[in-house]
């Protein structure tokens, strides 16, 4: 299992940017979270198989229609280790609803094994 962040800039929040990531994100088996960030960005972290994040990364260059993505950031999964830490709110999670702590949602050890 492999695990990435990005982070998604231009016209992205209020058009169902977060709500597409996570059917995509559904659609290809993986497991994170999407959530506005107070800049105007938004930030996808997703865990799973190297050729599904990848199928992710080309959907968030292009987003949902109504979308104008200028930039798509990836971060690597060693980036996620220390960030997994923080408890995140005001996101959608990826799989399923609610809000998650990421410990909860990708299981601490199993992040930390990268």
């Amino acid at each position: 299992m492999a695990c990435a962040r990005f982070l998604v800039s231009g016209r992205v929040q209020g058009v169902f940017f977060r709500a597409s990531a996570r059917e995509q994100a559904a659609r290809l088996k993986l497991n994170g979270h999407a959530r506005n960030l107070d800049d105007g960005s938004v930030e996808v972290v997703a865990c799973g198989e190297h050729d599904a994040l990848a199928e992710l990364e080309r959907w968030l260059q292009r987003g949902p229609p109504s979308a104008h993505v200028v930039t798509v950031k990836r971060y690597p999964s060693g980036d996620i280790v220390g960030y997994s830490e923080t408890p995140l709110r005001h996101h959608m999670e990826l799989r399923g609803l609610g809000i998650v702590n990421i410990k909860d949602l990708f299981g601490l050890a199993a992040v930390r094994e990268r």
